[in-house]
């Protein structure tokens, strides 16, 4: 006679006992994962900004495909970080900048000028002098003074600074230079030529800036620099 075959439900014990180990081992990994889950910190919240899609040159144009649009931690986004990539695509970019990095304003170069002037400051093109004139780079600060030609242009050899009267400019004495304005943001630094910036008449080859500077300074610089070169001293 054939021997009678084992019982379904014993085989089936049999082969749990077998494999006790390899169970064992799995409800471990599963209890670890769900702990690991469970403690884990939430992701951050993000925000959607432009970033460079791609190193990009100082001085280059940007172009569709040089930027994305990219969620990154709420943390580590700049407060000027632009959110729209129709608000770089076509702007210069002042310096070399990397893949990844967020777009701000102060990155590119303003509508007109190379940087946007201040709220509240008015834009004056002004014919520069001396050394400091070639060093200058839009974002720059100076102060501007007036040289011999334009102080003595402008300026009543006996008495008060009465052609600039709004910064209360005084004759110097004792070889003190009146500072015309103080700490005037450089927004572009046009090439020489002989139309000068912004129309300036200035002679071939004669540097010049636009700068931001207050109402006040802004009259006292047009009026000293209509007479001749102003100078320029570079401060941090």
């Amino acid at each position: 006679m054939p021997a009678a075959r084992p019982p379904r439900l014993l085989t089936l014990r049999v082969l749990a006992w077998r494999a006790r180990r390899a169970t064992a081992l799995l409800a471990v990994a599963v209890l670890a994962l769900a702990v690991a889950r469970t403690l884990a910190p939430p992701p951050p919240p993000t925000v959607d900004v432009v970033v460079l899609a791609r190193d990009v040159a100082a001085g280059s144009a940007l172009e569709a495909a040089d930027v994305r649009v990219q969620a990154v931690p709420r943390c580590c986004v700049p407060a000027a970080a632009l959110t729209a990539e129709d608000a770089v695509v076509g702007r210069t970019v002042l310096v070399s900048a990397p893949a990844g990095l967020p777009v701000v304003d102060g990155l590119l170069a303003g509508d007109r000028f190379d940087v946007d002037p201040p709220p509240g400051t008015v834009v004056v093109p002004v014919r520069l002098g001396g050394a400091t004139a070639p060093l200058l780079r839009p974002g720059d600060r100076v102060d501007l003074v007036p040289t011999a030609g334009s102080w003595d242009a402008t300026v009543p050899r006996d008495g008060p600074c009465s052609a600039v009267p709004e910064v209360g400019c005084q004759a110097p004495v004792g070889g003190t230079t009146p500072v015309l304005a103080r700490g005037a943001l450089v927004l572009e630094v046009p090439e020489a030529a002989a139309g000068g910036a912004l129309g300036l008449a200035a002679p071939a080859g004669e540097p010049s800036a636009v700068v931001a500077v207050t109402p006040e300074e802004g009259r006292a610089l047009a009026s000293a620099s209509a007479a001749g070169a102003l100078g320029a001293v570079l401060v941090g």
